[in-house]
């Protein structure tokens, strides 16, 4: 905690000192996108918000994505979702997975989807596309579990294998579960304790038990 810290007020002196820290369509804003989260971490917003909406402008996906965050949350704006939603929308038209995942995808006190599955789909394929792995996972489950989908198991377990592929530990399970149940897949144990073992790896408590227990059968 202590080194981050450090990292943080360092990092605030550079931006504080350069005299090149200012904004034109050159600017390399990888890095100014690293300077903006340096004050968002310092709860700078207004600083921070000014280096994403000129990143935005210059159509740098990720501080697009952020601004979207900033609105969605409140961070430095009054929210607003309106104003999310445009922001994630260009992101997501720029190439950014996760900010075609956050446009759409809004879950309900359930666990489920607020819009319908012909509104949401298309967007979660372009957020896996652009390897977002909760869009890949999301896709899968869809094509297992959505009342307004025709259920597609091999579909699914490609999204859930593409998923855990990107390091996403529940479809690292699901994958898993599919491998020792022969859904949608050929039943292969040892495909499927190799799954279970990269869900446990990525903090899925469950897949360690699973993966004990399948070990001893």
């Amino acid at each position: 905690m202590w080194k981050n810290s450090c990292k943080i007020i360092i990092g605030l002196s550079i931006l504080a000192s350069s005299p090149t820290f200012a904004f034109d369509k050159n600017q390399d804003w990888d890095a100014e996108y690293k300077n903006a989260n340096i004050f968002k971490a310092v709860k700078r917003n207004d600083e921070a918000n000014k280096i994403f909406e000129r990143g935005c402008k210059a159509n740098h996906a990720p501080s697009c994505s952020s601004l979207g965050d900033s609105h969605a949350y409140g961070i430095g704006y009054v929210k607003s979702e309106e104003n999310a939603k445009k922001y994630y929308k260009k992101s997501c038209d720029l190439g950014d997975g996760k900010a075609c995942f956050d446009y759409i995808y809004k879950e309900d006190a359930t666990g489920h989807s607020i819009n319908p599955a012909n509104i949401t789909m298309p967007y979660l394929q372009k957020s896996c596309n652009f390897n977002y792995a909760r869009g890949c996972t999301v896709m899968g489950t869809y094509y297992i579990l959505n009342d307004e989908v025709k259920q597609d198991l091999p579909l699914a377990a490609e999204y859930f294998t593409k998923a855990c592929s990107l390091k996403d530990s529940d479809s690292c399970e699901l994958i898993g579960k599919l491998y020792i149940k022969g859904a949608g897949v050929e039943p292969n144990l040892p495909k499927a304790l190799g799954y279970l073992k990269q869900a446990c790896e990525l903090g899925k408590n469950e897949s360690c038990q699973m993966h004990e227990k399948y070990s001893k059968d």
